[in-house]
């Protein structure tokens, strides 16, 4: 192995573990994760039929299995170890594909990365439960590996490869479905390294799309057999899209530009605004001179790929949503759609490069200087938005319940925050920036959760405990009151 070639590896490697660090071993939980810390012990099963409900139930079975030797809040950071783990798995597979299919060993690992850097990536490695999701991308990664080797092998090879890949491609869409549309970014990574006939490539791109949505197809049929057999009970969310034009008005609204800022992050109330649409429309702009010089030196063969690639590869990566009947806007669903956009933009630059004559030092600056921003940015949103404001709430709950004189009847209330006094100045969601306490379900886990640290053997004998909550300050004497409004403290205080 050349020695250049480790030295990606290594900062494959090393880059994702340094800036997600402080983000995994910060002490916080995020929503779901405190329900279902307690769930997977008190509730076996729960978990799993939930998720089925939603048509993944090996999403549940994985967290159940994982979720099963923890009992605190600081033990979740063994999960997000586990995620970022599998994210750079993802990285690396992509790296060692393009580097195959012809990229240059540079971009095909500056690709790899940046999909690892991505606000998808962030939130994935940020909250604890969303581990499987990293492990969906992986399976889509291998799925397209295991179908591309395939197709370029004869009769039994070509078979193996792709019922190897269809299997992969159906686990991700039993574990979690968009993230198994990563496919779609290798394709159009590989296909843009093609230098074959366009009706071979034609043939080529529909065995590889017929399988991906093929398997995801038949994972739904094995979701809906299990309903059917009454295994689990199909959640009212599971239904198709009935409105396709206000879908697509949608996508172009929300999940495309979203996708194409990159790094910079959306938010709720506009913050930050002018970057996000600045890194949108230069990245948009980058794609459409990729093509462009793509086309003045490579031929007409080049200029249709990249018009595959920019005009119908974006609505297959986030097929799934589109074809979903909600429109979730969260980072995490267009991870897919938001790593096609890495690696034509890393295409595009490398097609610039040449047609401008511009020296490798300085492409490899421009590189450079944009992975150095996007670690940056990675580092800060993770810890800023998500482990920080998390820990916040969850530290106001643990240390009330660290000093309670608990006796035989006592009596708990939480004044629930609004997202007015929220602890960050951002927030984009029901990811970055947001709270867990102001829900109708959270601030109950957050105190069972406090109360298991506490008394990890259970409550002392004779010891109980009333616990309500609500918006506004309790009208009767309560032995602890905490009121969760405080956070907005963190926000006026110029701390965040």
């Amino acid at each position: 192995m050349r020695i250049r070639t480790r030295i990606y590896l290594a900062l494959l490697i090393l880059v994702p573990l340094a800036v997600y660090w402080q983000t995994i071993f910060h002490e916080y939980a995020f929503r779901d994760d405190y329900a279902h810390l307690r769930e997977v012990h008190e509730e076996p099963g729960k978990l799993t039929r939930f998720t089925a409900s939603h048509g993944r139930p090996l999403y549940g079975m994985l967290l159940e299995t994982t979720l099963r030797p923890f009992h605190h809040v600081r033990d979740l950071a063994w999960l997000r170890l586990l995620g970022t783990a599998l994210l750079i798995g993802t990285g690396l597979l992509t790296f060692r594909l393009l580097a195959r299919t012809g990229w240059p060993p540079l971009h095909a690992a500056a690709a790899g990365l940046a999909i690892v850097l991505l606000p998808a990536a962030q939130i994935t490695v940020g909250w604890a439960i969303s581990w499987p999701n990293a492990l969906a991308l992986l399976l889509g990664a291998a799925g397209f590996a295991a179908v591309d080797q395939g197709l370029a092998g004869r009769a039994l090879r070509r078979a193996a490869g792709v019922l190897v890949g269809g299997g992969c491609y159906v686990l991700a869409g039993l574990t979690y479905q968009s993230n198994a549309l990563f496919g779609v970014a290798l394709l159009a990574a590989v296909l843009l390294a093609r230098r074959g006939s366009l009706a071979a490539d034609a043939r080529w791109t529909a065995a590889h799309l017929g399988t991906l949505f093929g398997a995801l197809g038949l994972a739904f049929l094995i979701m809906k057999a299990m309903f059917a057999a009454g295994l689990y009970q199909q959640s009212g969310r599971v239904r198709f899209e009935t409105d396709l034009v206000g879908k697509f008005v949608w996508f172009f609204q929300q999940p495309l530009p979203n996708a194409l800022a990159l790094f910079p992050l959306r938010d709720t109330f506009g913050t930050g605004a002018a970057w996000f649409w600045s890194a949108a429309v230069a990245v948009g702009t980058l794609l459409l001179l990729g093509a462009l010089a793509a086309a003045r030196s490579e031929g007409r063969a080049q200029q249709g790929r990249w018009l595959f690639c920019l005009a119908v590869l974006p609505f297959a990566a986030h097929a799934v949503s589109l074809a979903a009947g909600e429109r979730a806007i969260g980072y995490r669903t267009i991870f897919p759609l938001a790593s096609l956009v890495v690696v034509l933009a890393a295409a595009a630059l490398g097609r610039v490069a040449l047609w401008c004559r511009m020296p490798r030092k300085v492409e490899g600056a421009l590189l450079a200087a944009a992975l150095a921003t996007a670690a940056v940015l990675a580092n800060r949103h993770a810890f800023d938005l998500i482990a920080e404001p998390q820990g916040r709430e969850w530290s106001l709950v643990r240390d009330a319940v660290r000093t309670l004189r608990l006796g035989a009847d006592t009596t708990v209330y939480i004044v629930t925050p609004t997202l007015d006094h929220r602890s960050t100045q951002r927030v984009f969601s029901d990811e970055f920036g947001s709270l867990s306490s102001d829900s109708d379900w959270v601030p109950a886990e957050m105190f069972k959760a406090a109360l298991r640290e506490r008394f990890p053997k259970g409550l002392p004998p004779r010891r109980s405990y009333r616990f309500s909550f609500g918006r506004d300050p309790p009208r009767a004497d309560f032995d602890l009151v905490i009121d969760m409004r405080a956070l907005a403290y963190f926000r006026h205080d110029g701390r965040t």
